[in-house]
């Protein structure tokens, strides 16, 4: 057996060296369907030429035949004489000009390349849509222009802080030695007709220029509701605030 490399697209064929007899054959590949001619193989050393057969000489006479005297290359073909089937020279099986070289096809799970694709777009935009679903939240808080899709598929989407309302906010430094304190104080209430659990709230430290220099996060420590139209004061503190501070930002989060 020897290796045969299609040159357009590098397919390799073992093809027994036979197939391309000795001055080699037109062969095609059927990945690609590039043809060329492929010749054989070079050996090492080349083969001792046959033994010259002897000419032809005129037989004896049947009665002074002798097949003792005979030499091995010699063929004789009268009807009296029966030629042995296995010195009589056998012609060679008849080759095509071009053969074809069967590929494997790899089919991935059992299914065609058409097939395939199919599966891994499906699975693709399950694995999306179960992720927008799962974090629909995290999603909308950072992208809320996504509202008009959950509401086209038929979700409820409640914008964080939606029924509650914050006013009357007011912040300062408090200072005693080398501790700094921040103080606010605001008015949250209920705007809508039914109770509400008591929202998360982000207090946000900005700079002169708004720069984030700190930020806090409040949360009750045991759940707490507020009836409807109900209107409570925040009374807030954050220790080690920056002292650079000059505008506070107060958001209510998601629970």
């Amino acid at each position: 057996m020897i290796h045969v490399t299609c040159a357009h697209c590098g397919t390799v064929y073992k093809v027994e060296e036979r197939l391309l007899g000795a001055t080699g054959r037109t062969v095609r590949c059927t990945q690609c369907s590039e043809m060329w001619h492929e010749d054989p193989p070079v050996k090492a050393e080349a083969e001792a030429p046959p033994a010259a057969i002897p000419e032809w000489e005129e037989p004896p006479a049947a009665d002074e035949l002798d097949f003792k005297s005979m030499v091995k290359g010699d063929y004789i073909n009268e009807d009296t004489v029966e030629i042995p089937q296995s010195v009589m020279p056998v012609p060679a099986d008849p080759l095509p000009s071009t053969f074809q070289i069967p590929v494997m096809t790899y089919r991935p799970l059992g299914m065609g390349a058409a097939q395939f694709g199919i599966f891994v777009f499906m699975a693709l935009s399950f694995v999306t849509l179960s992720g927008l679903f799962l974090l629909k939240n995290p999603v909308l808080r950072h992208a809320p222009a996504m509202a008009h899709f959950y509401t086209t598929l038929g979700f409820t989407v409640k914008a964080p802080g939606e029924g509650f309302q914050l006013s009357e906010l007011v912040a300062e430094n408090r200072v005693a030695g080398k501790d700094r304190t921040l103080a606010l104080q605001a008015k949250l209430a209920n705007t809508t007709a039914q109770k509400m659990d008591y929202p998360p709230l982000l207090v946000k430290l900005k700079g002169a220029y708004g720069g984030v220099l700190k930020s806090w996060e409040f949360r009750p420590d045991k759940p707490q509701e507020l009836a409807a139209g109900e209107n409570i004061p925040l009374d807030l503190s954050f220790r080690d605030a920056p002292e650079d501070g000059k505008t506070v930002e107060l958001t209510i989060l998601d629970k």
